[in-house]
């Protein structure tokens, strides 16, 4: 996952939580002790063991055939070109926000086999209570919103982003 901010977080404790290898790409590797809380509008708490958290893209990313990008979207270019050296024919690139352009941003990748995936909008509002540590949630919404390019394949992620989150999508392909 590239991506520890509040949404990234999020993910990286609900992936973990369902026994998900993941490793976290981050500015701030020695902010996390390994384990994540999720805590919901109902004080649920969802926890999660986070394997790598780490500054390096290629440790954090190398060999995995699903990326999250959650990020800023004015670095997705940036973000792309890091990637780029590790896509293989196949990997499933995820981006949230799938804002407009962003086929542009990550055009290489696609050249190079990748298939690009976006969220229309975040499954929920996430707030750091602590950073590495604890977010807290509220306002799952009760479909998520996914388009492909390139997806033929993209069912897979599509229904493996729906179990994460334990609700409906709604996908647009395009090839």
């Amino acid at each position: 996952m590239y991506g520890g901010g509040n949404i990234g977080t999020q993910f990286a404790c609900i992936c973990t939580s369902k026994s998900y290898r993941l490793n976290i790409f981050s500015s701030k590797p020695e902010k996390y002790d390994g384990i994540l809380e999720v805590i919901d509008e109902n004080n649920r708490v969802t926890v999660g063991n986070i394997g790598t958290v780490t500054a390096n893209i290629g440790e954090a990313i190398k060999g995995y055939k699903i990326i999250f990008v959650i990020h800023l979207a004015f670095q997705f270019k940036k973000l792309s070109e890091a990637i780029l050296l590790y896509v293989e024919q196949g990997t499933n690139i995820c981006v949230l926000p799938g804002t407009g352009g962003v086929e542009f941003a990550f055009r290489k990748c696609i050249k190079a086999g990748a298939i690009l995936s976006g969220f229309q909008r975040v499954p929920t509002v996430a707030q750091f209570e602590k950073y590495g540590k604890h977010v807290q949630c509220e306002g799952l919404h009760d479909k998520i919103f996914l388009v492909s390019i390139q997806g033929r394949n993209s069912i897979k992620l599509f229904n493996f982003i729906a179990s994460l989150f334990q609700v409906p999508y709604n996908a647009m392909s395009f090839s």
